[in-house]
């Protein structure tokens, strides 16, 4: 039975739902970029002593964009908010109950906006794991052996996936004209970039929960760390469908099967139904 339900996942699954995907890439209308794209920027702050190496990145980002934080109610009274305020003009510091992690965060920022305000949002965490699970997690992905990043750390995930999206003006003018392509619907590190052989039985049911209620194709492309960019607009279902109150109180425990690993694995699914594409850089 082991071997049957890997061969469906990597070959038959895989193969049938991305005949889908391709028919939904010729046929559906595809929103055009402006010429002067508007971004916001979505930041979950839990680990409060990364706030200057946010910061430090962020300024990379080389046109005026719109900062959100999200804090979590437990950690509020321990954050300065003035080294943001010093360096971003437009930033707002949205207080969240702590449920759901990064991906509770997300919800919340996502209903304290509007998304026809923007045309491309870069959500971000401050990622934290321990060394062995990162090993396991990072070595799944195919392009991790020619990456310049060797040391298995707890700040690899973070590190890694800054570098690859904010890590220099010319870095984020690239991306931006990536997007202005207009199958490109999500962009993420192709280091973790992985599919539906990643996914245990309890973020599977998670998952197929969410796309039935979202009428999302359930088939699995997602960044692991799940920090990326993407198109405002094709975050409206989820938007409409859920809120930060669906998730269960976070912890400090990297136990997976959560609802928010289940959401983990869909935004990449949520591009792909939409006719867009995912891009690894």
């Amino acid at each position: 039975m082991k071997y049957i339900s890997k061969l469906y996942y990597t070959v038959l699954h895989y193969v049938i739902y991305n005949i889908i995907f391709f028919i939904k890439k010729i046929v559906m209308k595809k929103k055009k970029l402006s010429g002067n794209s508007y971004v916001a920027v979505h930041l979950h702050l839990y680990h409060i002593g990364l706030a200057n190496e946010f910061i430090s990145y962020l300024k990379n980002i080389p046109f005026s964009f719109d900062l959100y934080v999200t804090i979590p109610v437990v950690i509020k009274d321990d954050i300065d908010i003035t080294k943001f305020k010093e360096n971003f003009n437009t930033v707002k510091f949205l207080i969240c109950e702590n449920k759901g992690k990064d991906i509770g965060g997300f919800f919340c920022f996502l209903h304290n906006i509007n998304l026809d305000d923007y045309d491309i949002i870069l959500k971000l965490h401050s990622k934290k794991h321990n060394a062995k699970f990162v090993n396991t997690k990072l070595s799944q992905g195919k392009y991790f052996k020619k990456s310049r990043f060797k040391i298995l750390d707890n700040d690899l995930w973070r590190k890694h996936n800054l570098s690859t999206l904010i890590g220099s003006e010319k870095t984020v003018n690239d991306i931006i004209t990536l997007f202005k392509r207009q199958s490109i619907g999500m962009i993420g590190d192709k280091v973790f970039l992985l599919n539906n052989r990643y996914a245990n039985y309890s973020e599977r049911r998670y998952f197929k929960k969410i796309c039935k209620k979202c009428n999302l194709i359930p088939c699995i492309y997602f960044f692991a760390g799940t920090m990326f960019w993407i198109r405002a607009d094709l975050l409206k279902s989820l938007k409409e469908n859920y809120n930060i109150s669906d998730f269960n109180c976070s912890s400090s425990s990297i136990k997976e099967g959560e609802l928010e690993h289940g959401f983990e694995r869909v935004f990449g699914t949520l591009v792909k139904t939409q006719g867009y594409d995912v891009k690894g850089i």
